[in-house]
C-alpha cells in the first residue's frame, strides 16, 4: 500500500510541474477566501500523527496551511541537509488536498529564538542563509503542496537599529550614511538617519531572500507576513516590495491587541487589515498569523478566542479584502517557549469548538464561491492617512520623556489616535480607509483626517493643499503639523500651514490627563489655542478658540489641535460612551457622509463595525455588535429581502436591524 501511495504522489508531482509551466504567480490561491493553519512538524512525531494534522485540515474545508520549514531540523553537523521530516509532512499534505505556505526559516537556536532573527550577523551568516533558502526552494518547489513562499517570519524590529547591533548592520549603516551625510545648517535638526537605514536595510534583505527563491523557483508566490503591525508601521517600504506576490500580517490577539480591549478586537482586525490591504496594492492580502487557541506562558495577554469570536474575526478580515486567513496554529508546538499553546487541535487530536467554529465558516464562504470571483472593499470616502516622520518622532519624544502615565507623551500615541478615530468612525457605519499619505492618489475621498500626525513635511502639506482646493474638507486634530520632518516646531514662526488653515497657533494649555470640554468633547492634557486670521471660529473654551474652519478653495479645512482621539481612546472605560462627543464631532463637521452603496447608519451606535464587501451589483455585509446588550439599528442600503449568510438577525418594515448583544450578521444583497 505504501508503494502504491507513493507512486500516486510521485505522478501527482510530474503532472503538478507539467501545469506549472506555464503559470504565474496569481494574486489568489484561488479566487474565493481560504482559511487554514500552521502546521508544526517536530522530530519524533509519528507518520500516523502528522498525517493526522492534514486529515483533520481536511475535514475541516481547509485548503490551505502554513508550515515553518526550521533549518535546525534538516541541517546536519556535516553541513548536508536531510528534508525527510518534512517530505512525510508535504507528502501527507498532497494527500489530503492541502498547500502550503513554507516560511524559510534558516538555523537559529529555537530555545532563545522562538520567532527567528531578522537579520543577518555577518557576510558569512549571510552567504549560510542563502546556501539553506537555495536548498530548500529547490528541494520543494516541484512538490504539488507548494504554494507560496514566507520569505522570512515576521520582518520587523518595532524601532530602528540600534548602534553596534551586528557587525553587517554597522558595515552597511556606515555606508548608508557616507552616502546620506548629516548635515547642520543654521537651525538644528534632528538625524533620523538609523530611522531611515532600518526601512531601507529591512527591504535589501527581503529582496536578497526574494531574489534567490525566485531564481529557484519563478512559479510560486512570494510573501512576508510584518507582526506588531501599528508599531512596526514606519518600518516598511511598501511601495518598494514589487518582489512580492502577496503580503499578510500577523494579528495575534494576546501579542499585538495590546491598544484594545477585548470588545474592540474586531475593530482593530478591520484595522490592520485595510492597511495591508490598501499597502498590498494590486497584490494579494492576508491574515498570515492569527490567534487560533490558549496561551499560558507567551503572550501579553492571557486569552482564548471564543467560537464567536472565531466566526466574528474570519469575517472581519474578509470583509476588509483579505484573501485569506491563515490560524496560528493548527496542533500545538511540544516544545519551547510557546509549548502547547495557541492550537485549534486540542490535546487529544480532536477538534476543538474554535475549530469546529472555523470550519462552519468555511462551509458559509464555499456557498458563496462565485460572489468572491471579483469581491473588493466597497470603498469609503473618508481615509485616515499617516506617515513615517509621525511615528519615528514621537518614538524619539517618548526615549526621552519616558512618560507611562500620559498615553500622548508616549511611542504609541500616533497608532492609539488612529485606532481611536477608526473605530468611531465604525461605530458611525463607516469603514473608513487607511493610508499612507505619500502613496495615496486622493482618488475617491472626500474626506481627510489626520489625527494627531505630529510632523508634516511641506511636500505632504503641498499635497493636502491641492486635495483641499478641487474640494475635499481637510480635519486636524491633536497636534497635527507641529513638527517638520526634522523635528523642527513649525508654530514658532510663520508657518506653511497658515494658508491652509487660516490660523495661527498661540499656544497648547495643559490641563488635566482627561478632561470634558465645554463642547462636549473628552481631551487629553494638551488643548491647542488658536488666532483666526482668515479662518471662522468653531468652537471656544472660555474666551479661547481652539477650533476653527476655513474655506480654501473648493474645499475646506477643519483645525482642532486639541487631543480629542486619545481623549475619547482612553475615557471609553471610565465613561458610558467616552467617544460620543467625538461621534458628534466628526457627524458635524464630516457632513454630509455617506457609506457608498453599502449598508451605514441613521444614528451612530458604539460596539459597532461594519464592513462590506462589492461584486458587481451584489453586495455582502457585515455588521458586529460587541455590546453586551441588544441594539435596534436604524440602517439604510440593504433591502428587506436581503439573505443572512451567517450570524444572527431580524428586520422589521421600518428598516431596523435587530442584533443580539455581542454576535453578528452576514447579510448577502
Amino acid at each position: 500500500m505504501k508503494k502504491i501511495s507513493t507512486i500516486l504522489i510521485t505522478i501527482a508531482i510530474i503532472c503538478c510541474a507539467a501545469l506549472s509551466a506555464s503559470a504565474k504567480p496569481s494574486r489568489h490561491i484561488d479566487k474565493y477566501p481560504l482559511i487554514g493553519a500552521q502546521i508544526f512538524v517536530e522530530p519524533g512525531q509519528s507518520d500516523e500523527q502528522i498525517d493526522s494534522f492534514f486529515a483533520a485540515m481536511e475535514k475541516a474545508g481547509m485548503e490551505v496551511g502554513r508550515i515553518r520549514l526550521f533549518g535546525v531540523h534538516v541541517l546536519k553537523p556535516d553541513g548536508s541537509y536531510d528534508f525527510s521530516l518534512y517530505d512525510k509532512a508535504f507528502d501527507a499534505a498532497a494527500r489530503h488536498h492541502v498547500r502550503m505556505f513554507i516560511t524559510l526559516f534558516p538555523p537559529t537556536d529555537e530555545l532563545s529564538d522562538v520567532g527567528g532573527f531578522k537579520f543577518p550577523r555577518t557576510r558569512e551568516h549571510l552567504e549560510q542563509i542563502l546556501d539553506y533558502t537555495r536548498q530548500s526552494v529547490n528541494h520543494f518547489k516541484s512538490h504539488p503542496a507548494t504554494y507560496c513562499w514566507v520569505l522570512q517570519n515576521e520582518p520587523g524590529l518595532g524601532g530602528p537599529i540600534n548602534p553596534s547591533s551586528t557587525p553587517l548592520a554597522d558595515e552597511m549603516f556606515e555606508s548608508f550614511c557616507k552616502e546620506n551625510p548629516y548635515v547642520r545648517d543654521s537651525w538644528l535638526k534632528g538625524d533620523f538617519r538609523r530611522e531611515q537605514f532600518t526601512r531601507v536595510y529591512t527591504t535589501w534583505y527581503l529582496k536578497t531572500i526574494a531574489d534567490l527563491v525566485k531564481e529557484c523557483d519563478p512559479l510560486h508566490g512570494r510573501h512576508i507576513n510584518p507582526h506588531q503591525i501599528l508599531g512596526t508601521l514606519p518600518e516598511y517600504e511598501f511601495d518598494k516590495f514589487d518582489f512580492l506576490t502577496s503580503l499578510g500580517s500577523s494579528m495575534h490577539l494576546s501579542w499585538h491587541f495590546s491598544y484594545f480591549n477585548r470588545d474592540e478586537y474586531q475593530g482593530g482586525i478591520a484595522l490592520m487589515s485595510d492597511i495591508i490591504h490598501t499597502a498590498a496594492s494590486d497584490k494579494g492580502a492576508w491574515v498570515t498569523e492569527m490567534q487560533g487557541g490558549p496561551v499560558t506562558a507567551s503572550g501579553n495577554t492571557v486569552l482564548c478566542p471564543s467560537p464567536m469570536e472565531m466566526k466574528m474575526n474570519i469575517w472581519t478580515a474578509i470583509c476588509s479584502g483579505m484573501d485569506g486567513v491563515l490560524f496560528w496554529t493548527l496542533n500545538a508546538r511540544r516544545s519551547v517557549q510557546e509549548a502547547g499553546e495557541w492550537a485549534l487541535l486540542e490535546f487529544t487530536g480532536d477538534p476543538s469548538e474554535r475549530m469546529q467554529a472555523a470550519a462552519q465558516t468555511i462551509s458559509e464562504i464555499t456557498e458563496h464561491k462565485a460572489f468572491f470571483d471579483a469581491a473588493e472593499p466597497e470603498k469609503s470616502e473618508v481615509a485616515i492617512l499617516y506617515n513615517k516622520e509621525s511615528f519615528w518622532i514621537q518614538s524619539r519624544n517618548a526615549i526621552i520623556s519616558n512618560d507611562k502615565e500620559n498615553a500622548g507623551r508616549g511611542g504609541g500615541v500616533v497608532a492609539q489616535s488612529m485606532a481611536s478615530c477608526y473605530t468611531t468612525l465604525s461605530s458611525m457605519g463607516l469603514s473608513p480607509r487607511v493610508a499612507d499619505m505619500d502613496l495615496t492618489d486622493f482618488e475617491g475621498i472626500r474626506y481627510i483626517i489626520l489625527p494627531d500626525m505630529v510632523s508634516l513635511t511641506d511636500a505632504q502639506i503641498s499635497k493636502l493643499e491641492g486635495f483641499v482646493k478641487k474640494g475635499g474638507v481637510l480635519l486636524l486634530s491633536g497636534m497635527t503639523g507641529y513638527y517638520d520632518e526634522n523635528m523642527s516646531c513649525r508654530f514658532m514662526e510663520p508657518s506653511p500651514l497658515d494658508p491652509l488653515t487660516g490660523a495661527r497657533m498661540r499656544e497648547f494649555a495643559v490641563g488635566e490627563p482627561y478632561h470634558l470640554l465645554s463642547c462636549g468633547i473628552y481631551n487629553h492634557i494638551w488643548m491647542g489655542k488658536l488666532k483666526p486670521v482668515t479662518a471662522t471660529s468653531l468652537l471656544c473654551e472660555g474666551e479661547d478658540c481652539i477650533a476653527t474652519e476655513h474655506k480654501y478653495g473648493a474645499g475646506r479645512v477643519i483645525w482642532f489641535p486639541s487631543m480629542i482621539e486619545l481623549g475619547a481612546w482612553h475615557t471609553k472605560a471610565e465613561c458610558t460612551d467616552g467617544a460620543e462627543g467625538l461621534r458628534r464631532f466628526y457627524s458635524s463637521v464630516l457632513a454630509p457622509l455617506s457609506q457608498g452603496n453599502g449598508i451605514y447608519l441613521e444614528e451612530p451606535c458604539k460596539g459597532i463595525v461594519i464592513r462590506t464587501l462589492k461584486s458587481g451589483s451584489k453586495r455582502m455585509s457585515l455588521v458586529i455588535n460587541k455590546n453586551e446588550s441588544d441594539v435596534a439599528l436604524r440602517v439604510h442600503g440593504v433591502p428587506s429581502t436581503a439573505q443572512l449568510v451567517s450570524g444572527d438577525a431580524a428586520f422589521v418594515k421600518d428598516g431596523t436591524m435587530r442584533l443580539n448583544g455581542n454576535t453578528y450578521a452576514l447579510l448577502f444583497y
